[in-house]
């Protein structure tokens, strides 16, 4: 195996759950000191609210 053709990506994620988790978003994006973000979600996220806060949140 020629090892110039083996490649490592590795993306540590912190994943944060729970009832209301999503209450701490304001708190991780000045911690993280976060200039530009994308939110992507599903139609059942927009019509369930979380959305809708989020978007107040931002």
């Amino acid at each position: 195996m020629d090892m110039m053709n083996v490649l490592t990506y590795l993306c540590p994620t912190k994943i944060y759950m729970g009832i209301n988790a999503h209450e701490k978003l304001k708190e991780i994006i000045a911690e993280q000191k976060v200039k530009r973000l994308l939110l992507m979600c599903d139609p059942g996220v927009v019509s369930g609210g979380i959305y809708r806060f989020l978007e107040n949140v931002l």
